[in-house]
């Protein structure tokens, strides 16, 4: 057997884990790449040797993620974010059929701005669930609505999510494609929002809400703290400064992103605008963790020449004309079941020349959307983290588990959905 095949297995097998197991594949990759890479690959002639090996973690990758999730973990934690969204659902007057587009612009925002999908999730869809209930907007629309417009946001390069995008298209030298494929996911995201918006009957004209004022209600005590912290005072107002200045000199100044982030988290922390020990506890150290891993084992698979294995077996699939669509459904059906930022990403972008070599010609930026889009669009499944928040924020009169079920099959559809987005894109 082939130091290709060998590592391709266990690249395999980590894919294989991730869908059918919770334990942190990053961890398994990371033992893998350390395991392959020092006692096995040697006896092939390829020989990183242990500075090599600890080349291939991606350390500008981990100082971006684990520094702009700090960051927005503690405008969570201080009430800044929370405070923002009570006064943009404000905006919505009480209008049932303005409510579904309202969260998902709002999510999209928020997740774009840098918070990403999960987050955006996490903090919109309690007070989505409280409006639906209120408003008789039928709840499987307003859950998808959330799910869509954090998922559809998630791409641009402060996100996290759109980091890792970035990264890996900077490896294939694309880095410059990442607004395209930003937009083509966030037109994605706000064209199946749409066709659901129309389908589940948002254009209804509903009675009034139960309350005096939804709007007011909505950010309530049952909207996860979205109403307790709905006073713009000092903190929010030098926390929103710091997040600007952040991002507005990492994308017009030149400065390194995830730097940048730790010293405004810094300064945040000094001036006692936040609380240290829950914005740290916040942190999804562990989909850091998986990345990174996965990364890793990655980069001992191109060395050994796996991902051209893995290039010619989907090109036997495809042909120049279809593999966008088979891109999409491939990597739609994997995400649905696994991580799209931490094993699909990592995994299927570096291999975009090598599989336009093997079907004979296609575009790089399409093929690379089509990763994107196809893995990023099937996230609204309860099986995922943004997907399982909105069931999560269900009251128990709506029947979550009906819901469930129905945001399961709709979740899963949006993998045909994709490859439908990519071959006629």
């Amino acid at each position: 057997m082939t130091l290709a095949t060998l590592c391709l297995a266990a690249l395999v097998g980590v894919l294989v884990a991730s869908c059918l197991t919770s334990s942190n594949v990053g961890l398994t990759a990371m033992a893998a790449a350390w395991l392959l890479g020092l006692y096995v690959a040697p006896g092939y002639g390829v020989a990183p040797g242990l500075a090599g090996l600890l080349g291939w973690f991606p350390t500008d990758l981990f100082l971006t993620l684990a520094g702009t999730t700090l960051l927005f973990a503690a405008t969570q934690s201080n009430g800044t974010l929370p405070t923002v969204v009570a006064a943009a659902l404000r905006l919505m007057r009480g209008d049932a059929r303005r409510a579904p587009i309202a969260f998902f612009l709002l999510a999209a925002v928020i997740s774009g701005c840098g918070a990403g999908s999960i987050a955006a999730a996490a903090l919109l869809a309690p007070s989505a669930s409280a409006v639906a209930a209120r408003l008789a907007v039928p709840p499987l629309l307003m859950i998808v609505a959330v799910a869509h417009g954090a998922v559809a946001g998630a791409l641009t390069p402060v996100s996290p999510i759109g980091v890792v995008m970035t990264d890996k298209l900077r490896g294939i030298g694309l880095v410059e494609a990442r607004w395209s494929i930003a937009f083509w996911n966030l037109a994605a995201g706000a064209a199946v929002a749409s066709f659901a918006y129309f389908a589940f009957d948002g254009l209804r004209r509903r009675g009034p809400a139960r309350e005096s004022d939804p709007s007011t209600t909505a950010v309530g005590s049952e909207s996860a703290n979205v109403g307790e912290a709905a006073r713009f005072d000092r903190r929010a107002a030098l926390t929103l400064v710091v997040v600007a200045g952040v991002f507005g000199g990492a994308m017009f100044g030149g400065l390194h992103l995830g730097l940048a982030a730790f010293a405004g988290t810094a300064l945040l922390f000094a001036l006692r605008a936040a609380d240290e020990r829950s914005s740290m506890q916040a942190v999804p150290w562990n989909v850091v963790l998986m990345v990174c891993g996965v990364s890793m084992l990655v980069k001992l698979c191109e060395a050994a020449g796996s991902l051209d294995l893995l290039a010619r077996a989907l090109g036997r699939l495809a042909t120049s004309d279809t593999v966008d669509a088979w891109l999409a459904l491939v990597c739609g059906g994997i995400s649905i079941f696994s991580s799209t930022s931490g094993v699909v990403l990592p995994t299927f972008v570096p291999m975009v020349p090598d599989l336009i070599r093997e079907v004979g010609g296609g575009d790089p930026e399409r093929l690379s959307a089509a990763i994107v889009v196809g893995s990023n669009l099937v996230d609204v499944s309860p099986l995922s983290t943004v997907g399982a928040l909105c069931i999560a924020a269900v009251p128990a009169e709506a029947d979550p588990r009906r819901l469930f079920h129905q945001l399961l099959i709709w979740g899963v559809a949006m993998a045909p959905a994709a490859a439908l987005f990519a071959w006629l894109r």
